[in-house]
């Protein structure tokens, strides 16, 4: 609901702002000579995904790097670095009364992409724009489980690995983009398009004579997978604010 919000009102001022711009601009009327090469630095994301449940993509800055075939169409590409790999101690769900399971989680990378861009100035400093992108799989490991009760604390002799593999995106968009004082670019955009869900590899490792049969974690996970099935692709709308370099 918070991120609806902020959307929404994101969503307001671009409208108020970009009225002014535009009509400016119309009348006008005048032709835009762009510099080549255009670099730019995008910090600000409002992102916005439909279906559920799907893991959705932790938003960071990017980096875009674009060269001017002709004055109106520009290629390139733009990469987020994602989240910093981490290791963190996370609490399950209680098991018995007085008694808790903590254990050590283990990420690498996450939400690392790379977006191949197109382009198109169709009028003054308003473009359109289609994008094709692949984010790079990941890893999580669970381990070192520990058994915490009122009385003792016991390690566990249960793992699990969770590999998430590549996931694809395509998105059409349409933004504005203005070189002020000849050097120094400012924008935004919309683009709306859908990703793909991936597939996860879930490997799970325990000494059943310890459990005297199956964990009660590894079941849990069991159900939950059995009754909870992620789409295939999901779509996804994504609102960024930028600023760079022409050069």
């Amino acid at each position: 609901m918070k991120s609806k919000t902020k959307y929404l009102i994101i969503l307001l001022m671009i409208i108020s702002t970009s009225k002014s711009l535009i009509s400016e601009e119309i009348k006008t009327e005048t032709t835009i000579e762009r510099k080549k090469i255009h670099i730019y630095l995008s910090p600000i994301f409002v992102t916005n995904y439909t279906a559920f449940p799907f893991r959705e993509r932790e938003e960071r800055q990017t980096y875009t790097l674009l060269y001017g075939l002709s004055n109106n169409l520009f290629l390139g590409f733009n990469y987020s670095r994602g989240e910093d790999p981490n290791r963190n101690l996370r609490l399950s769900s209680r098991q018995a009364r007085n008694q808790v399971t903590i254990y050590e989680e283990k990420k690498s990378r996450e939400s690392e992409y790379l977006t191949l861009k197109a382009q198109y100035f169709f009028y003054n400093n308003l473009y359109g724009s289609l994008n094709f992108g692949i984010e790079k799989g990941f890893t999580q490991e669970n381990s070192n489980f520990l058994s915490v009760s009122s009385n003792s604390i016991s390690l566990l002799p249960y793992s699990r690995t969770l590999i998430y593999s590549d996931r694809y995106f395509a998105t059409a968009g349409i933004g504005y983009r203005k070189e002020v004082y000849g050097v120094l670019l400012l924008g935004l955009e919309w683009e709306y398009g859908y990703m793909s869900s991936g597939r996860i590899n879930d490997h799970s490792t325990f000494n059943p004579d310890y459990f005297a049969g199956a964990p009660s974690m590894y079941v849990i996970e069991q159900l939950f997978k059995a009754t909870s099935k992620s789409p295939d692709s999901s779509p996804f709308g994504l609102l960024y604010f930028y600023t760079g370099i022409a050069l």
